[in-house]
């Protein structure tokens, strides 16, 4: 049997498992105590191993700290991309490692009433449908609008390392496919004892729920080799370092000035990026991917470009004009990643909207208001959407560049007033055109700024495309349904980051805030947000 492993160039495993081997010399770094027993258990830590993945393999991180997915690589068989859970974990432990976390709907829901009372059917059943559709949004959120996820990738999987104390690592690779929830039993509890965890299987998978933290546990097979019914597709042994602390402040006092180049060129920059490594900003590839332009940017074509092909593939980036324009208020070519983070919840009430609820019918509910047609009583269409800018007069007046600009130097976004209202300088969408990329994903299409103060930005030719994949695959929302802060919270989902990525380039993703993306939060009312946000816990980062 091959496994996905195999499939890969043996160069790129073999770089891999070097940048493995060269943390695990370090390993007496990490080792505070000895119990007289003699371990070789190599250190290997879970952020590297995913950078060190993605580099060897091509690919990007596309965890933004409490994803299902942690990286995304060129597929080595069909030309497509695969999706890669990475973990590592000691042989010695438990079997049983965590997945996902449910804190939220957890409590929101009740299901401490649903144990008490014995409701464990229920349970499991919520549980596999949570975690399905987060695996399902996830899923779309990185193959892009438009686009089925079976046609996106080629493999999703789960790649390990598990240490052995002997100094071997194995390499396990296991399945990450959707729960059946149709095959779902589990093991009931004794009923006379508190119960600390709910075991429960899908027929292809072993999962374990622990009420306390409100977490999911999957089993992995890391002790058998795949021939034998395991997950075991390698191993290869780690070489420690005796004295890793003598070694590294000879690395301090000898060489290591020589190894650190002074000043990075152009052209290494540019090589770096292409890549697959960092931008100039020191930001991973993910968060400002390449993008191809399509060929006539009014076009009605769709244009997917995949940020993992090889770096000979990929194609220089144009822009619509000059790149020595000063696009104002820190925004010039050299600042690339200018960021704002857009709450999806309103932090003060309006109307029949609540402080901390989605906007009832507007925004991404757009299609629930009032019809086109004043009293016709037609509904608006089914895939109608607009990505609200809050408080867009003032920040088109603070970040006026944002946007970009047109050829006489004059923002996209410029307003005027008229009779009293603010309304967009340019009435013709082609001054109002940028070129809005989805980043998750390196698709690209044209979008404008629309509404009185150019108050929302939506998709130029592309509403149902753009439309369907935010409300039935990102958001997994059936015709006509709403879109509340229940469906954000179950899909960890409550903000959108715009990112300046060039004269009229803004790169848009759907996220869950994290403490330090408050810093970029707009308008900058932290301490409303924080009132009315659930936190990413320090499990889920």
């Amino acid at each position: 049997m091959t496994t996905i492993w195999q499939q890969y160039s043996s160069d790129s495993r073999e770089q891999y498992v070097a940048a493995i081997k060269a943390l695990g010399s370090l390993s007496a770094l990490f080792r505070q105590k000895s119990d007289g027993m003699i371990d070789h258990t190599a250190y290997i830590s879970s952020k590297y191993q995913e950078t060190v993945f993605a580099r060897f393999f091509n690919g990007s991180v596309v965890d933004k700290g409490n994803d299902p997915y942690d990286v995304m690589v060129p597929s080595p068989v069909s030309g497509k991309r695969d999706l890669v859970g990475i973990k590592t974990f000691l042989n010695s432990s438990s079997p049983m490692q965590k997945i996902m976390q449910f804190k939220s709907v957890a409590t929101t829901e009740g299901w401490t009433a649903w144990i008490k009372d014995g409701e464990y059917q229920r349970l499991v059943s919520r549980i596999a449908e949570l975690r399905n559709q987060k695996l399902r949004s996830t899923q779309n959120l990185l193959a892009g609008a438009g686009v089925a996820p079976e046609v996106a990738f080629a493999n999703i999987f789960y790649h390990y390392l598990s240490p052995l104390k002997d100094g071997r690592v194995y390499v396990g690779e296991s399945d990450y496919s959707f729960m059946d929830e149709s095959n779902l039993s589990f093991v009931a509890p004794d009923g006379a004892k508190r119960i600390s965890s709910l075991q429960f299987s899908d027929g292809k998978n072993d999962y374990k729920y622990t009420p306390a933290d409100s977490t999911l546990y999957m089993r992995f097979v890391h002790t058998k080799k795949s021939d034998n019914g395991g997950d075991i597709v390698d191993e290869f042994a780690v070489r420690q370092l005796v004295d890793p602390h003598a070694s590294l402040m000879r690395l301090l006092e000898g060489d290591l000035a020589e190894l650190l180049p002074s000043k990075v060129s152009e052209e290494q920059s540019d090589e770096h990026s292409q890549n697959g490594l960092f931008d100039t900003k020191g930001r991973e590839e993910n968060d400002t991917p390449t993008v191809v332009h399509a060929p006539g940017s009014d076009s009605d074509t769709v244009t997917v470009v995949d940020r993992n092909v090889a770096p000979k593939a990929r194609l220089k980036k144009k822009t619509r004009s000059s790149e020595s324009v000063t696009y104002g208020r820190g925004l010039d070519s050299t600042n690339l990643g200018q960021t704002f983070i857009f709450p999806i919840f309103r932090l003060t009430g309006y109307r029949e909207t609540p402080a901390g609820e989605v906007d009832a019918k507007s925004g991404l509910n757009l299609r629930l208001g009032d019809s086109k047609n004043k009293g016709s009583g037609t509904p608006r269409p089914v895939n109608e959407v607009e990505i609200k800018i809050p408080a867009a007069r003032k920040f088109h007046e603070e970040f006026p560049y944002f946007f970009g600009v047109n050829g006489a130097g004059d923002p996209i976004s410029k307003l005027q007033n008229v009779g009293g209202k603010w309304k967009t300088a340019f009435e013709d969408k082609n001054d109002r055109t940028f070129e809005l990329v989805l980043t998750q994903s390196g698709q690209q299409m044209d979008a404008i700024l629309s509404g009185d103060g150019n108050k929302q930005l939506m998709s130029k030719h592309h509403q149902v495309i753009l439309g369907s994949w935010i409300l039935s695959q990102v958001f997994q929302l059936g015709e006509y349904e709403r879109l509340d802060r229940n469906k954000l919270d179950q899909l960890d989902l409550d903000s959108i980051r715009l990112t300046w990525l060039g004269n009229r380039r803004v790169g848009m993703e759907f996220i869950k805030a994290r403490e330090e993306d408050l810093e970029f939060l707009w308008p900058s009312r932290q301490d409303l947000f924080r009132e009315l946000w659930t936190p990413p816990t320090p499990e889920d980062e």
